[in-house]
């Protein structure tokens, strides 16, 4: 009728655990070594922080949170908020968005956007 395997003896167990306990410990000491260098994600955001995302934002074509937090190892929340200070100070705007990320394109400079509206008098002749 079956019933499974018979369970091993102590001694042979032990036998069978100080053979692969060596393994086992290499293994977990790789596992632990991958997981600490990703660190901690930053919260916090410094001036000189600040400043270089914003030169990044104007270089770049688009930005996503996720663009800022996995360059600048911060959270996405963080990145969210730095997205949306900016948006608000007008040197990114709003491209597309959705029910999960907002995707911000720079600002065109005053110049172009002179050149591309045409206003109500050249619209006329």
């Amino acid at each position: 009728m079956g019933g499974g395997s018979k369970k091993k003896s102590i001694a042979a167990a032990e036998r069978v655990q100080s053979r692969t306990g060596s393994k086992e410990g290499e293994a977990k000491e790789e596992k632990k070594a991958s997981e600490q260098k990703t660190g901690p994600r930053s919260v916090l955001v410094t001036d000189d922080l600040m400043k270089t995302i914003k030169k990044e934002a104007l270089k770049t074509g688009t930005i996503t949170p996720y663009t800022i937090a996995s360059k600048y190892n911060l959270k996405i929340s963080t990145a969210k908020d730095i997205l949306r200070e900016l948006a608000e100070g007008n040197l990114v705007r709003k491209a597309a968005s959705n029910r999960r990320t907002i995707v911000y394109t720079p600002m065109p400079a005053k110049e172009e956007m002179k050149q591309e509206k045409p206003g109500p008098t050249q619209a006329a002749e």
